[in-house]
């Protein structure tokens, strides 16, 4: 399991990119953005609020597809020890990724994912 785990996230800061590149730049965008942004949902009431919150406002900045895929990862790590692996985790996280092409303004995805949890 350490092994798979060490697998993942060598592949992972593999595809971050060189450094002087911008943020925006690099292929894994959403790695960045989601240590960026992971202290402004830790407060929020419940998980999946938690979920969707974060990948909507990382979407609104990276590529839907990349904030899918660490979401996955996330979850993968979970499965194997790291925390609570769930399905609904990734539905939440698709929920939030889903509206961020409609949002405006980051407080749109706090309100978006409120009134969906």
């Amino acid at each position: 399991m350490t092994k798979l785990i060490l697998i993942l996230f060598s592949l992972l800061i593999a595809y971050v990119g060189p450094a002087s590149a911008k943020s925006s730049d690099k292929i894994f965008c959403a790695t960045n953005n989601f240590y960026q942004h992971r202290s402004r949902v830790l407060n929020l009431k419940g998980d999946k609020i938690k979920h969707c919150t974060l990948s909507c406002l990382v979407a609104r900045r990276c590529p839907a597809w990349e904030v899918e895929l660490v979401g996955i990862l996330k979850e993968v790590l979970d499965f194997f020890g790291a925390g609570n692996a769930e399905q609904s985790d990734l539905e939440a996280n698709r929920i939030g990724i889903s509206f961020s092409p409609i949002s405006k303004k980051d407080e749109d995805c706090f309100r978006f994912c409120r009134q969906v949890y």
